[in-house]
């Protein structure tokens, strides 16, 4: 309901999907909105004509809280089944919208505000996002059972690793010295190398070349980009392995030199495991 510029953007990626949505605008004429229901979609009968008993999920996508609200009552009462996707629009509604509980809310400004932090810290991110675009459901699939896998229902952060003598010196130094180092090896938990932290690797970026969700046992190269995703102690943990050459040795060999005091802490993290 509601064909302005965020109706449109979640028109034209459902379409992609083999998905055809049915659309409900009051004013066809002003948003070119050829193919389309012509009504409120507050009104029950409009959304009668738009087939909302048989329907699986309704947008409530216009530039009014109020009148989204009410979409998705009135939609709600024909089809309880539904799921809903609301469009909040001013944050001083949130009390409105949490007391409703649609199924998933989406603030414009608040994704743009997201999405650009996102790509300013983390710029391997927008280049993963646009890769997935063009992947199929199957693969959309297996990410998602497999980020479940690692992190569960929590939202997960997202961090880049670049192999540089100042953002991986341990690693850089192995390579410098021609050994061998995995991708799989910055998986491990230098406190206890038998255990995988929780974390994925979802790109890996290496001289222009784009690999999504490279294999755990991908060798490193100087110069690599590594996008991961996972919980906030796989980040403190995995930049032990990439700065601290003893904590990167155990995870290579299960051997280390003792010295140091961020070695002894591994020791006694290790032994309380």
């Amino acid at each position: 309901c509601g064909y302005g510029r965020f109706g449109k953007a979640v028109a034209h990626n459902i379409a992609h999907k083999a998905i055809i949505p049915t659309l409900i605008e009051a004013d066809p004429a002003l948003t070119q909105c050829e193919d389309c229901i012509v009504g409120a979609g507050t009104d029950g009968d409009t959304l009668m004509a738009a087939g909302v008993k048989h329907a699986a999920c309704i947008v409530a996508g216009t530039n009014d809280d109020i009148t989204n609200l009410s979409i998705v009552m009135t939609a709600r009462e024909l089809n309880p089944e539904l799921f809903v996707v609301l469009r909040k629009n001013l944050r001083r509604n949130d009390p409105l919208f949490s007391a409703f509980g649609a199924d998933f809310t989406m603030q414009p400004s608040n994704i743009l505000a997201h999405e650009c932090l996102a790509i300013l810290t983390t710029p391997l991110l927008s280049q993963f996002l646009a890769l997935c675009r063009v992947q199929d459901n199957d693969w959309g699939n297996q990410l998602i059972s497999r980020l479940s896998a690692v992190v569960g229902e929590t939202t997960p952060d997202n961090w880049d690793v670049r192999i540089t003598s100042v953002r991986a010196p341990a690693v850089y130094r192995q390579l410098m010295r021609k050994k061998q180092v995995r991708i799989k090896h910055l998986l491990c938990d230098p406190a206890n190398r038998l255990d995988i932290l929780a974390t994925l690797p979802l790109l890996l970026v290496r001289k222009q070349r784009a690999i999504l969700l490279p294999d755990a046992d991908t060798t490193l190269k100087k110069g690599d980009q590594i996008l991961f995703c996972g919980d906030a102690e796989a980040v403190r943990r995995q930049i032990l392995t990439l700065h601290n050459d003893n904590a990167l040795s155990y995870v290579l060999f299960g051997r280390e030199a003792p010295g140091g005091s961020v070695w002894r802490w591994v020791e006694r993290r290790r032994g309380n495991t």
